[in-house]
């Protein structure tokens, strides 16, 4: 009689940022499964059923996946909620009310009733009060940031500011456009910190391309302000690309360690 071996499935280890500065990097960090989101902050806008009709189209031939469109648009939600099933909400949520006219074929009247649709839903995800999770991993950040920079048109540059436990204390947006050393210097990244008492940094930007594979740029910026945290004893624990549905850890590309900012 053979004998019957149950083997338990093995968990993807995760990284966590180091709890200092000198602190040695535990294992390296999985990139954690996230379901994507519907983009631009906008899952009030796409929540309970609205979500059947436009959560990447595939639901909205149904004949009750029109209704929330028909409810906020009238007569003209069925041509919204086509739209919907075409582009996907996380392309919807990068139009404005020209957009939808122009691109959309929707009334002016329906087309702005959308586009306030979408704002009102990046404002409540905005407005969801403070963070409570530790940011100890590239993947709180994404869950932190993702509904405010997903599907915007221009780059912007976001600093989150912890205490010692890797909470967050505040964030901020240092720039906005194409990022380049020269819009993104240490200087307005690490002058808040100073002045906030921050423990340590953490850098977050949007692709509005969707892809968040970094760029030489990136890179560059990032070893700048790894060596002026490293200088000012305030460490820049990673520096994350967000995409439309992905992110992008460059702590997992390039070497975070003492010794590499004292010789970037």
């Amino acid at each position: 009689m053979g004998v019957i071996m149950r083997i338990k499935p093995k968990r993807a280890a995760t990284r966590r940022f180091p709890s200092s500065p000198n602190s040695v990097m535990e294992v390296r960090e999985k990139s954690e499964a996230m379901t994507p989101d519907c983009g631009a902050g906008s899952r009030a806008a796409c929540s309970g059923s609205l979500d059947r009709a436009g959560n990447g189209g595939r639901d909205a031939n149904n004949q009750g996946g029109w209704q929330p469109w028909k409810e906020l648009l009238g007569p003209g939600g069925e041509k919204a909620g086509s739209l919907a099933s075409r582009l996907g909400l996380c392309e919807l949520s990068r139009w404005n009310a020209a957009d939808f006219r122009r691109l959309g074929g929707l009334a002016p009247a329906a087309s702005r009733r959308l586009a306030a649709a979408f704002s009102l839903g990046r404002a409540v995800e905005r407005d969801r009060g403070p963070f409570r999770e530790a940011l100890c991993s590239g993947g709180a950040v994404h869950r932190l940031m993702a509904p405010e920079l997903r599907g915007l048109r221009r780059e912007t540059f976001h600093i989150l500011l912890l205490d010692s436990k890797h909470r967050l204390r505040e964030r901020l947006r240092v720039s906005e456009g194409t990022l380049s050393t020269s819009l993104v210097h240490p200087r307005e990244v690490f002058a808040p910190a100073v002045r906030g008492g921050a423990a340590a940094v953490i850098a977050v930007h949007n692709h509005p391309s969707g892809d968040a594979e970094p760029s030489a740029e990136d890179l560059e910026v990032t070893k700048r302000l790894l060596r002026a945290g490293h200088l000012l004893g305030i460490p820049l624990l990673d520096h994350l690309v967000v995409g439309n549905s992905s992110w992008t850890s460059i702590r997992e590309r390039i070497d975070f360690s003492i010794e590499t900012a004292e010789t970037v």
